[in-house]
């Protein structure tokens, strides 16, 4: 007779804690030898804590011994690491346990197909047909579909010595399986072990059962692969049992779960808020300012004659320049009320080539360019009006002099400052209002773009040649300001304001990252002795955390779909918010919708307000996948 398990000399012993014991040893189990062979039934005996239940761990591989050698079918326990381990006690040995250890969310048939999910031997499709013929089997067809909190003591033992012969083992241990039964119970499980006996664990093979898969050949069953896989037991199939159990972990505790998904939920929702305003701002504030064409070479200079002009034009790298010179003022917008006013002189409000500004929204076509004596303010300035365009404000300038100037309308300068920020209003004139209101200019403006932002043709490569050209011809240049990469002024303000709101959001989202990790932590504790039996039924290392790791990935990716289209539309709000405040208009109104598909996208009412006004029932169905 060949042995299936050998013992030599194996024994276990453990090191006692504590002050007065720390470094002595206890012997659970004195070094034996057994041999036992196939086929044979048998018992082991003895009193209470002397080592009965440690043997039978270190014949299963669940404890390792530590001395001796341990064989199981030929192969030495204490050479295999935990994967193989693992594998090797789940194809080879099926374990009941005294106290059932049954996974008390599954029901009586997903206990046993969770035997099977854990090794991975038996096809896919034909476990849930093997579990009902094991529960057939030992007579409990009828109450497959029942939880073991409604099943009695011998049912429930009979549950578990089914789900030990899932992987059709040819070694069966038992750790007192009739301890906690009646005697009527007790009896009916010892008769079924001595009827696995009698069939040398192989019953399935001569009395097959309709749907049964067949038997296991010896290679599939030690490289843990299906012998079949074309064979459909006709349970067709279904999602794995372990990773229902984890499904219902997180439905037991729905309150800890509701809890962290509102929680991650809100977080995304707050940090995909920020990021799509952040993204918004980013591209169209800086798009909305590249359009106006913004100067690179700002000079504050005496008057310039118009040959010299010309030749600053002609110079080799100035993409485009202008004279636009500047004339401090002060402006009555109500009764009392004098804020300052920085009038900007335009030789033709047709031909803006350098931080161009274009007619408001609202301004008449006859007042652009204005009339001699007329007035443009930048739009930002109406928050410091009272009344509408169409009458006279009074002017007081620096030398003393007044003027009355007919207010015609707004003008929207993207590179300009916003007024309410800077508490200065500005204003545009052509010259012929400036001569009409007896005012002379000291000194002028030039704005000059650059043809590149390095090389040669920048503006910093740039600025000596004309403060050259300028020396040449007797003009004295008071002030210049140089931008390779012209910014807007209140870009650092803007970007403050994003680091701020960026760190609310990942406050938020640590938050609830920290609920989701709180809430897995507790399962794991929670279900630290369950983990304990899934693993002696074969479950490999961190197979089991990564089932929860899925689950919990499937949660945050529920919770990142939950929170999307919020997340885009206050998003935009907030970016329309920060772009007024910066007189800026978006490019892009709209949240990115482009790369999901236009079935979604179409189904989304945009509550973006129309060009017409109102907050109306617009669809958006102009995405497509890329």
């Amino acid at each position: 007779m060949s042995p299936v398990i050998q013992l030599l000399a194996a024994g276990r012993t453990f090191r006692q804690g504590g002050p007065r014991g720390a470094g002595a040893e206890h012997a659970a189990l004195r070094p034996v030898t057994v041999t036992i062979g196939r086929g044979q039934y048998v018992a082991v005996t003895g009193a209470s804590g002397s080592g009965k239940s440690t043997l039978l761990n270190l014949v299963t591989g669940v404890d390792r011994a530590s001395q001796g050698s341990v064989r199981v079918n030929g192969t030495a326990l204490e050479t295999l690491g935990e994967g193989a381990l693992a594998r090797f006690r789940g194809t080879h040995i099926g374990i009941v346990f005294q106290f059932f250890e049954l996974i008390p969310t599954l029901t009586a048939l997903d206990n046993v197909v969770l035997a099977m999910d854990l090794v991975g031997v038996v096809p896919a499709k034909a476990r849930r047909a093997r579990a009902l013929s094991l529960l057939g089997d030992v007579g409990l067809a009828d109450q497959a579909f029942r939880p073991p909190g409604r099943l009695s003591g011998g049912e429930q033992q009979r549950v578990a010595i089914a789900r030990a012969l899932a992987n059709d083992p040819p070694i069966l241990v038992a750790d007192e399986p009739t301890g906690n039964l009646d005697r009527a119970n007790g009896e009916r499980v010892a008769a079924l072990f001595d009827r696995c006996v009698a069939d040398g664990l192989d019953r399935h093979r001569r009395h097959p059962r309709a749907g049964w898969p067949g038997p296991l050949s010896p290679r599939a069953a030690g490289r843990g692969r299906p012998s079949d896989r074309g064979r459909d037991g006709g349970g067709g199939a279904m999602i794995p049992v372990r990773l229902k159990k984890v499904a219902r972990d997180f439905g037991v505790r729905w309150g800890r779960t509701l809890m962290a998904f509102a929680g991650l939920t809100i977080g995304l929702f707050v940090a995909g808020a920020v990021v799509a305003a952040y993204s918004l701002l980013r591209i169209d504030l800086d798009a909305g300012y590249r359009r106006t064409n913004p100067p690179n070479l700002v000079l504050r200079t005496d008057a310039v004659a118009p040959g010299v002009l010309r030749r600053l034009a002609a110079l080799p790298g100035v993409a485009a320049m202008e004279e636009r010179p500047l004339v401090p003022a002060r402006i009555e917008t109500q009764p009392g009320r004098w804020w300052p006013l920085e009038l900007a002189v335009v030789d033709d409000f047709r031909d803006v080539r350098v931080a161009t500004f274009t007619p408001d929204a609202g301004l008449p076509r006859d007042a652009w360019p204005p009339a001699t004596g007329g007035l443009l303010l930048e739009r930002d300035g109406r928050y410091f009006m009272e009344g509408a365009p169409g009458g006279a404000l009074p002017l007081r300038f620096a030398d003393g002099g007044t003027a009355s100037a007919a207010f015609t309308g707004y003008v929207f300068d993207p590179g300009q400052h916003p007024s309410r920020m800077e508490r200065v209003l500005y204003g545009y004139i052509t010259r012929a209002t400036l001569a009409a209101w007896g005012q002379s200019l000291d000194g002028t403006r030039l704005l000059l773009t650059a043809r590149a932002s390095s090389g040669p043709d920048s503006a910093g490569a740039l600025a000596p040649v004309v403060e050259a050209t300028l020396a040449a011809a007797g003009v004295a240049v008071r002030r210049m300001d140089i931008q390779d990469v012209p910014v807007y002024g209140h870009q650092n303000q803007l970007d403050a304001l994003l680091v701020l709101m960026a760190g609310l959001a990942v406050t938020t989202l640590v938050m609830g990252m920290v609920l989701v990790v709180n809430l897995v932590d507790g399962m794991m504790t929670r279900e630290r002795r369950v983990v304990g039996v899934m693993r002696a039924l074969g479950a490999r290392p961190g197979q089991v955390l990564r089932d929860y790791l899925l689950a919990t990935g499937l949660l945050g990716l529920g919770a990142a779909l939950a929170s999307l289209w919020p997340a885009l539309s206050l998003g935009t709000v907030m970016a329309r918010f920060l772009a007024a405040g910066n007189n800026f208009d978006l490019v892009t109104p709209r949240p990115p919708y482009g790369w999901l598909p236009s079935s979604w996208s179409s189904a989304w009412p945009s509550p973006w307000p129309s060009p017409a006004g109102g907050w109306g029932g617009r669809w958006v169905c102009r995405c497509a996948w890329p």
